[in-house]
C-alpha cells in the first residue's frame, strides 16, 4: 500500500513522501502499471535478480498511485532520476520490503533502511571521529548508527557529484534534525524518522 506512515512525514524536508510495502510478485506489480507490455519486458531484462525486478516495478507502481502517475521516471547521465514532463525533483530508495519516493520543488535525497539492518559493526568506516561520539552518547548506539548511515545515504543522493565515499560527508545533530556538511563547503539539512520497522531519511539543501 502507498503512503504508509504518511501523517508522520508530511513536513519532511518540505517534500511529499510516498511508500510501497512490497508484498506482490513481479506479475502482480506489472499488472498495476499501464504499459504496452513490450517496453516493460525490455526494461526488466536489465535485472538479473527477481528482487531487483520487484523493486523496479514497485517504484513505478507506487508512482502510478500518486498525483505524478502521468510522468515517467528517467535518469540523467550521472544516474539521478527525474520526472519526465515535470519540473519537480524526485529521489528514490528501496530496502528489502519497501520502496520510497520523495518529490519536491527543490533537489532532494531520500533513503529508507530496515531497522533489522546492522551497520554498527562498520560504523568507523563511514563515520568521522566527531560522529562516533554521537554513538557513545546514545542510549541505543545501534539505532543511532543506522540513523546516521541513512542520513549520509540521503545526503549522498542529494549531492553525489561532490562526494566519493560516505565518510567524506560530515554530520552534526541538533534537536530537530541533522546538519550535513559536504567536502566542497556546501551544507544541507536532513530529517530522520525511526518508524516501526524502517528508518527514513530525507535531505535537502539549506535555503
Amino acid at each position: 500500500m502507498p503512503q504508509i506512515y504518511f501523517e508522520k512525514l508530511k513536513s519532511f524536508c518540505n517534500a511529499e513522501i510516498f511508500f510501497w510495502h512490497i508484498k506482490e510478485n513481479c506479475d502482480e506489480l506489472s499488472n498495476l502499471i499501464a504499459d504496452d507490455g513490450m517496453s516493460l519486458a525490455n526494461a526488466l531484462k536489465r535485472f538479473k535478480s527477481e528482487s531487483r525486478r520487484r523493486e523496479w516495478l514497485a517504484v513505478r507502481a507506487l508512482l502510478h498511485s500518486t498525483p505524478y502517475k502521468g510522468s515517467d521516471i528517467l535518469y540523467h547521465g550521472n544516474g539521478k532520476p527525474f520526472l519526465a514532463n515535470n519540473n519537480r525533483h524526485i529521489s528514490i530508495s528501496h530496502t528489502k520490503e519497501f520502496v520510497a519516493i520523495a518529490v519536491s520543488d527543490y533537489p532532494i535525497g531520500i533513503d529508507v533502511e530496515s531497522t533489522a539492518r546492522n551497520v554498527f559493526a562498520v560504523a568507523k568506516a563511514f563515520l568521522q571521529p566527531e560522529e562516533m561520539a554521537l554513538l557513545d552518547a546514545s542510549e541505543n548506539p545501534g539505532k543511532e548508527a543506522l540513523c546516521l548511515w541513512s542520513a549520509k545515504e540521503a545526503a549522498f543522493k542529494l549531492a553525489s557529484e561532490s562526494v566519493s565515499v560516505l565518510k567524506e560527508i560530515g554530520i552534526t545533530k541538533n534537536a530537530d534534525n541533522y546538519i550535513v556538511a559536504y567536502p566542497n563547503g556546501t551544507t544541507a539539512v536532513c530529517d530522520v524518522c525511526l518508524l516501526e520497522d524502517i528508518v527514513v531519511a530525507c535531505c535537502r539543501e539549506c535555503y
